[in-house]
């Protein structure tokens, strides 16, 4: 499984051979925007497409499986810097927020 940007791609992998799921994000770079997908495939062969976002500044990407095998973490940052770390269910097929990181404000040296 691979997509590739006009200024190339990343991506992640994680797998739970207990729960017989395997998480796929994939980060794509084109002019001036990025496009993110994190697919979920199954142990029956299906490989759903989650979660797919263009971005104009900012990016997302998985960060692991649920302990009990019952969804995914990831995490967004969008373009201001702000951070917002999400658990993805799978039964409920929603997203809840778990920690959101402010950027630290920049220090401003005035004249």
């Amino acid at each position: 499984l691979s997509k590739r940007g006009q200024y190339g791609s990343s991506s992640d992998l994680y797998i739970d051979e207990k729960a017989e799921i395997a998480i796929i994000g994939i980060q794509t770079s084109e002019s001036g925007s990025g496009h993110d997908t994190i697919y979920v495939l199954k142990n029956n062969g299906n490989l759903d497409n989650v979660l797919d976002k263009t971005f104009k500044s900012g990016r997302m990407w998985p960060t692991g499986i649920l302990e009990d095998g019952s969804g995914f973490k990831y995490t967004i940052k969008f373009g201001d810097g702000e951070i917002h770390n999400r658990v993805y269910d799978f039964q409920k097929d929603t997203f809840y927020i778990e920690e959101v990181i402010n950027p630290q404000p920049r220090p401003f040296y005035g004249i």
